[in-house]
């Protein structure tokens, strides 16, 4: 993270907001501090926060998109059209995409590599990309997650019976299914189903449709990765690896991909 202060010094203070007098960002927090931008941006930083006066913003914005950095800035990004123009001529050069969360293992049929390839030819050459990845780990914990206690995600799955019987007046009943999650470790993946409990019938359209005792509804698919298998699909999806970030319990990762 990058702060900018042309002139000046920037005041230290006292929990109580008084001003901590000989004391230095560097000496206190140890922040770096910089003669210039420049070298700042030598240093590869992850992340820019421009906090500037306005009347810099696009400057600094620019400087940073040429530097591929990725940016927050405080708005306004520009002052008037012509600075508009200028700024979102540099960040196109250097698109940057995020799809966190863990989605990415919900894709079916290695469907995670196209959505990647098209993540690529989508954003471009020069581009970046941040993935949420759910690590694997003890199964213990993913049941904990996938079939707690409070049948929070019970609930969550069966209401789709709910979604079905008002889009299509199935007529079907909650209390005629269970929910069940399973790990399937072959393919390090959380399988959740939601179970018809006896023999049903129901209508779409006036067609007939028939479900047996037992017969299972897939409502989930959430795969767990390492990073060695992640980093080989992002490879294999023309995708680098630049950095990556891991939680102090290793439960997840965020991988920042460069095109």
């Amino acid at each position: 993270m990058i702060g900018v202060r042309r002139t000046g010094k920037t005041p230290v203070l006292h929990p109580d907001f008084t001003v901590k007098k000989g004391a230095t960002l560097e000496s206190e927090y140890e922040i770096t501090l910089f003669n210039n931008i420049n070298e700042a941006y030598q240093q590869d930083p992850d992340l820019v926060v421009i906090a500037t006066p306005t009347f810099n913003h696009a400057e600094s914005i620019i400087q940073a998109a040429e530097n591929g950095v990725n940016i927050l800035v405080e708005k306004p990004g520009a002052i008037n059209t012509n600075q508009a123009r200028a700024v979102m001529s540099a960040v196109k050069k250097n698109k940057v995409g995020f799809f966190l969360g863990s989605s990415i293992g919900n894709f079916y049929n290695k469907e995670e590599r196209k959505f990647l390839k098209n993540a690529k030819k989508t954003l471009g050459k020069n581009s970046f990309l941040f993935v949420g990845v759910d690590l694997i780990k003890n199964i213990k914990i993913l049941m904990k997650a996938y079939d707690d206690k409070e049948n929070f995600t019970a609930k969550f799955n069966l209401n789709l019976i709910n979604i079905i019987n008002k889009k299509v007046r199935a007529k079907l009943k909650v209390k005629d299914f269970k929910y069940i999650a399973t790990f399937n470790k072959k393919k390090s993946s959380m399988e959740n189903f939601i179970i018809s409990k006896k023999n049903q019938i129901f209508f779409i359209n006036k067609k007939k449709f028939h479900l047996k005792k037992n017969e299972k509804i897939q409502t989930e698919i959430s795969k767990k990765f390492t990073i060695s298998k992640f980093s080989k699909l992002a490879k294999s999806s023309g995708w680098h690896v630049q950095k990556y970030w891991k939680d102090t319990k290793k439960y997840y990762a965020v991988f920042l991909l460069q095109s």
